[in-house]
């Protein structure tokens, strides 16, 4: 005989309060009568979600989120990963030893307390956590190329997220990464092998962080998403300073893409202060990480304190962020295009058409306006917050801001989506139905392209977006070249280097003429440039060869033939070297030819070997 609770407990295991069903015919389970008293006399209230079942729930969703993205975007998510092997694959196979990673291989420690000193105790943190506090430059190069791929792909996610999941912007989504990773910055950044990794990883961490602090913002989630983000976030500006700048853009890209993409009505204003607040958390909990570290372990540079320069007055700093900008709008160097003007005029005009046309109050058209103002200007932020130029290594937001500027080109013009709208469902039928995040219905006269009594809109222009499309690709090729020549010019310089080494302590052996040479002082005096091809590419660094960089008290032997020299890096043996016999040095080079002339290698004193490069 059926249990008279038998449709009941039916409805209960449709809703997922009781288990499925075995597969054997029904048979009555005193759960069943429980839920049926429960339910009919109403004196026991039903039992809540616990926090397993809201924790599978929650998964469930991003999981759904995920697959729609990897289906919409997987394409660019493949476009991503060859991008960053096309550009940085170079570093696997070349070893290249860049200024500093001498000090690395010799003395790690004294490396990890100076970034401590100069506030980038996130880049030691991620050091230890992943046991790189030794230097292995095959392994860091790896490590870097992944977690290159990994940014872009959390990069690529979080603009699917901000766009709503529009279907329009999966192009947008899945080319922006790609684009952006192959900026040429990037080379003179990760030329400093001894923190690629960090620095690498940092950037993922940054995009992650902005992605869990707009949940809040926006999605008003749970205040742990904020706590997450804005660890992330002081984590990836106490890796390097310049990703805070990186994080504003982010903020001013999301706020963009979401008060133009959102359906309907929202807080746009709060939403926005919501943004900023959070920011402002993160970098307060940068500070006094950065002060607490420091405080306990004794170590403080004024490094970062030097590249403030409002204190030079304003008139002073005005003039350099009027140069900074200038050079940059007119690609005055290798690492900015040369269409950056055009493409940021062709977007703003893009933009601008898009926020013109959005419906809606005026409190969102003027938050668009700003979120517009904010993102067109986001690779000058450091220059602002300095008052200064900015070399190419901290120029982490310039190749961000382009890679957004072009690939929103991609994104369908009005014409597009409406011809989209109007093949999903004829004009006549929706004439008088309101679109979403319109105020007021439409009508039939609100609708000026259709062709009257057809229900079909004029043929759109499919061009723009394969034209953006085409333009995202040359700049990207374009790039991606710059970015692995200065790479190949970093490896030519570095082998020429250690090459010119040995035969310098070839003749500096000779010239001393004894089987010890550690305690043989080497002293170098002048510089020497790199022999380089005339096809070569240079940069800020990219191109200055060790026998370039001089110390204030040694020259460039303190660079070379000192206890933590790249002599010392390359297993060499030789004595310490002080400054009086590098004073007595260069005045007995007055005269000498420079290298490799034969007496341009003599001994100035009992175990003392001067080696003549240039003059003074």
């Amino acid at each position: 005989m059926p249990s008279p609770f038998a449709p009941f407990a039916e409805k209960q295991e449709r809703k997922g309060i009781l288990p499925p069903p075995p597969h054997h015919p029904y048979k009555f389970r005193s759960t069943h009568l429980l839920c049926g008293i429960r339910r009919s006399v109403n004196l026991i209230p039903q039992p809540k979600k616990g926090g397993q079942l809201l924790l599978a729930e929650n998964r469930k969703k991003w999981k759904e989120r995920w697959d729609s993205f990897t289906a919409e975007c997987g394409r660019g998510l493949w476009l991503t990963v060859f991008a960053a092997v096309f550009v940085y694959g170079i570093r696997l196979v070349e070893e290249d030893l860049s200024i500093d990673t001498e000090i690395m291989l010799n003395n790690q420690q004294e490396m990890l307390d100076s970034w401590i000193g100069i506030g980038r105790f996130g880049l030691v943190f991620t050091k230890k956590l992943f046991g790189f506090q030794r230097l292995v430059p095959f392994t860091e190069n790896l490590m870097m190329l992944l977690a290159l791929i990994a940014a872009g792909v959390v990069l690529s996610f979080a603009l699917w997220t901000w766009c709503g999941e529009d279907r329009r912007y999966r192009t947008f989504c899945g080319i922006l990464p790609a684009l952006f990773l192959t900026g040429p910055c990037f080379a003179e950044q990760f030329h400093f092998t001894l923190q690629a990794f960090p620095v690498a990883f940092a950037m993922g961490l940054a995009a992650a962080a902005v992605f869990s602090m707009e949940q809040w913002a926006w999605e008003r989630r749970k205040v742990w998403w904020l706590a997450t983000g804005v660890l992330l976030g002081a984590w990836a500006a106490g890796t390097y300073q310049v990703l805070a700048a990186m994080e504003v853009a982010l903020f001013a890209m999301a706020y963009f893409l979401r008060v133009t993409e959102a359906k309907g009505e929202k807080t746009w204003l709060v939403s926005g202060i919501r943004s900023a607040a959070a920011f402002g958390l993160t970098m307060a909990l940068y500070a006094g990480l950065s002060a607490a570290v420091k405080a306990v372990t004794g170590s403080y540079s004024a490094y970062v304190e030097g590249q403030m320069h409002w204190g030079e007055g304003i008139r002073v700093c005005l003039h350099y962020i009027l140069n900074d900008v200038t050079r940059i709008l007119k690609s005055t160097e290798i690492f900015y295009h040369p269409w950056t003007a055009p493409v940021l005029a062709v977007f703003a005009l893009a933009a601008g058409w898009r926020i013109v046309r959005l419906p809606g109050s005026l409190e969102r058209k003027l938050c668009a306006w700003f979120s517009l103002a904010m993102v067109a200007a986001s690779p000058f932020y450091l220059t602002v917050a300095t008052g200064y130029y900015q070399p190419a290594r901290a120029q982490l937001v310039y190749p961000l801001a382009l890679a957004f500027w072009c690939s929103y080109l991609t994104a369908p013009w009005p014409e597009l989506r409406e011809k989209e709208s109007c093949e999903k469902e004829p004009c006549e039928k929706r004439g008088t139905e309101a679109e979403p995040g319109d105020s007021v219905p439409r009508s039939a006269a609100a609708v000026p392209s259709c062709k009257a009594g057809t229900g079909k809109r004029p043929p759109a222009l499919p061009w723009l977006k394969w034209a953006a499309c085409l333009l995202c690709a040359v700049i990207a090729v374009d790039q991606a070249q710059v970015t692995t020549g200065l790479f190949r010019t970093a490896a030519e310089v570095s082998r020429n280097d250690q090459q010119l080494l040995n035969r310098i302590y070839s003749r500096a052996e000779e010239v001393a003429d004894t089987e010890d040479m550690s305690q043989v002082m080497i002293l170098l005096v002048g510089k020497r440039d790199p022999v380089l091809s005339p096809d070569s590419l240079t940069g800020d660094t990219i191109g200055y060869s060790y026998f370039n960089w001089e110390d204030d008290i040694l020259g460039v032997t303190g660079r070379i033939f000192t206890e933590n020299g790249l002599g010392r890096a390359m297993g060499l043996e030789y004595g310490p070297v002080n400054t009086q016999s590098y004073e007595n040095a260069v005045a007995q080079a007055k005269g000498r030819p420079i290298w490799p002339a034969k007496d341009s290698v003599w001994e100035v004193s009992e175990g003392v070997v001067a080696v003549k490069l240039g003059e003074e």
